[in-house]
């Protein structure tokens, strides 16, 4: 059984290897008619994803479900998420396409604060592209950034990622991993960024309840815990997406690790307030498919 169950391993693995080239090999001016073509084969597979959406943004934005509006924003949001999924695998194996607007202001930004020699704590939403977002730090400081994920629920799809993203400077920190409190203070001691990407669900671990885009949401607690731990400064970054394959960057100093501040949920409240105001100006590349708050189906 074990010998069969690595070769089953090992096929998997080639599949899955093999899907992200084939992917990554779509030249970029297809991405868009891709995009348009996915979603409508995909139409009445995502009714579920959809269903989400419309609730989402009429609970924050007070936009009726089955409304015009409604329906735009939630072709918008997918075609977002697929255009931005094919440039991630392009950008694997392509990296030269990328273009990345504001680096000056984003190298500057993490000059001010590795300076100091405590490693930066790197914050961001899923929110434009993260994963861009991620390089361009790697680009800035021309070494890898590690940055917290979860693994997925297929092993072999996991060895994969985890691969492809080193090849765009990304250095994953699976969040099931026994020592991951170790190598996270172990990352701030040696000097470097640690990246979170902040607006998921806080798992089985508790978060601290904060305000986020209106409502009472529960908001991981390691940015801020780690942060005031170790007195790493914390760094918004984001990456929005303006064209094909171009990227503008945004870069903010939240806390210089200098200041005393006792409140921890305080903290975290401005790192939500921050998040959610990037998705205010740009609501149309957040992922509102996420079950980020538990609303009823009819809105």
């Amino acid at each position: 059984m074990g010998a069969i169950r690595r070769v089953v391993g090992f096929i998997t693995y080639l599949f899955f290897t093999a899907m992200f080239y084939v992917l990554g090999v779509i030249p970029s001016k297809w991405h868009g008619r891709l995009a348009d073509l996915l979603l409508l084969l995909l139409h009445p597979l995502l009714g579920k994803e959809n269903r989400k959406t419309a609730v989402n943004i009429y609970k924050i934005n007070g936009i009726p479900p089955g409304s015009k509006a409604s329906v735009q924003f939630q072709r918008q949001v997918m075609r977002h998420q697929i255009i931005e999924a094919f440039e991630v695998f392009r950008s694997i194996f392509v990296p030269q396409e990328i273009v990345l607007k504001g680096m000056d202001e984003l190298k500057a930004s993490l000059q001010n604060v590795l300076v100091k020699n405590r490693g930066v704590v790197i914050i961001s939403g899923h929110l434009g592209s993260w994963e861009h977002a991620a390089y361009a730090i790697f680009k800035a400081i021309n070494e890898p950034i590690v940055a917290l994920a979860k693994p997925t629920n297929f092993e072999q799809l996991t060895k994969v990622i985890d691969k492809s993203r080193a090849k765009l400077g990304i250095k994953l920190l699976w969040n099931d991993q026994k020592s991951i409190l170790r190598e996270m203070i172990g990352t701030l001691r040696q000097g470097k960024p640690l990246g979170f990407v902040m607006d998921q669900r806080a798992d089985n671990r508790k978060g601290h309840l904060v305000t986020f885009l209106g409502y009472p949401t529960e908001f991981v607690v390691g940015p801020t815990k780690i942060a005031l731990r170790t007195g790493a400064p914390i760094l918004a970054v984001y990456c929005m997406r303006v064209e094909s394959m171009t990227f503008q960057l945004i870069s903010r100093l939240l806390w210089d690790g200098d200041q005393k501040i006792d409140d921890e949920r305080a903290l975290t409240q401005q790192l939500a307030d921050d998040v959610g105001s990037m998705i205010k100006l740009y609501p149309e590349q957040w992922v509102w498919n996420y079950n980020r708050w538990n609303f009823p189906k009819n809105g």
